[in-house]
């Protein structure tokens, strides 16, 4: 892959952001993410993936977040709860949500993401 250009996904699930019921199919790992896969593979650039912590709840989740850093595109923290508010939040609960979803990213994937 080519290092002249690098796109930036941010992964927020459709179940976080309209609030989906459980066991509602969510196809932001999936099709969504497979339509940047194919622009990537296109035109050879390297994708960074910013996934929410807990989406890697689901294993289906995290053997796609593998899947991707296995083709070569790295994987960046976007905290653990996606909190809208998360700039208003206590310190201590900002620090805590990165690095729970620091741990959770570097559990799946065998090491810490990048950003």
């Amino acid at each position: 892959m080519t290092r002249d250009a690098a796109i930036s996904v941010n992964v927020d699930s459709l179940g976080e952001a309209y609030g989906c019921p459980g066991g509602v199919h969510d196809p932001t790992f999936s099709i969504v993410a497979d339509r940047f896969l194919a622009l990537a593979e296109r035109h050879g650039i390297p994708l960074s993936f910013f996934v929410v912590g807990r989406d890697l709840a689901h294993e289906e989740h995290r053997a796609r977040v593998r899947a991707w850093v296995a083709a070569g595109h790295e994987i960046g923290n976007h905290s653990w709860s996606h909190d809208m508010v998360l700039g208003a939040l206590p310190h201590a609960a900002m620090v805590a949500e990165v690095l729970r979803a620091h741990e959770t990213i570097r559990a799946t994937i065998g090491r810490a993401p990048v950003g």
